[in-house]
């Protein structure tokens, strides 16, 4: 038997610039249907027949309130979990890469990101498998790529990258160096008609965090949004070992 379940939620990628989004997974397969443009998209499709959840120690049953028959080579869909109220917001994440003089551009991950809690919209224990995200578009909905999904409970943070794409990248130079550490000019352009945020990871100690970075977990990071159709860029020192 097959279990779909509808995540429907809206997504903000700044305060100017929204989104309505949609989550349907089926068993462990997930499908978003965000749109960009109006008009808005379709109301959620909601199941006729939906599961209840039931506690065993730490498993999560879901019960289906009613007889159902599965003929052979057949399927039935029963969602687990619909949420029509979800919030996510699109953050770009990524990872520079810089050795020495030839730094390859590095494509960033479309991530959605959110939180497993009631004031968002969840707060429900939600399954693992793997996930596909498609977008409205004027020509129907279109593939957006995989996700993968893992378990999370209730409070947990939630954080589904999609493939990474060239309309948000990195470009790194090496501007100078010395004995002790090379200086590196990191830009970060968007092609994108509209402003987007990006948290950018750097796996080494830097020297004097420049403005807009602070450490995440103890982890350098770049927290930036960037305007459409623009860039912007930030010069970091990493000391030689």
């Amino acid at each position: 038997m097959r279990c779909p379940f509808t995540l429907p939620y809206t997504e903000y990628a700044d305060e100017d610039f929204a989104y309505e989004e949609e989550i349907q997974v089926e068993s462990a397969r997930l499908y978003a249907l965000p749109t960009t443009a109006p008009p808005p998209p379709p109301a959620a499709p909601i199941a006729a027949v939906v599961a209840q959840q039931e506690e065993l120690g730490d498993l999560k049953l879901y019960r289906v309130p009613e007889r159902v028959d599965v003929n052979a080579k057949g399927q039935k869909q029963v969602a687990m979990i619909v949420q029509p109220k979800a919030g996510f917001r699109r953050v770009y994440k990524g990872q520079p890469v810089y050795n020495g003089w030839h730094q390859p551009m590095v494509n960033l991950n479309p991530t959605l990101v959110g939180e497993n809690k009631k004031d968002t919209g969840l707060g429900l224990p939600l399954p693992s498998g793997k996930g596909m995200v498609f977008e409205n578009a004027a020509m129907g909905n279109q593939l957006v790529g995989e996700i993968t999904v893992k378990d999370r409970a209730v409070g947990d943070d939630i954080d589904w990258f999609l493939p990474a794409t060239s309309a948000v990248r990195i470009n790194t130079t090496l501007a100078m160096q010395t004995k002790k550490s090379r200086t590196y000019r990191l830009v970060l352009s968007n092609s994108n008609p509209y402003a987007v945020s990006a948290e950018i990871k750097f796996p080494d100690t830097l020297r004097n965090l420049p403005e807009g970075m602070r450490r995440d977990e103890g982890i350098p990071t770049w927290f930036v949004t960037v305007p459409a159709n623009d860039s912007s860029e930030i010069i970091v020192e990493v000391p030689l070992q």
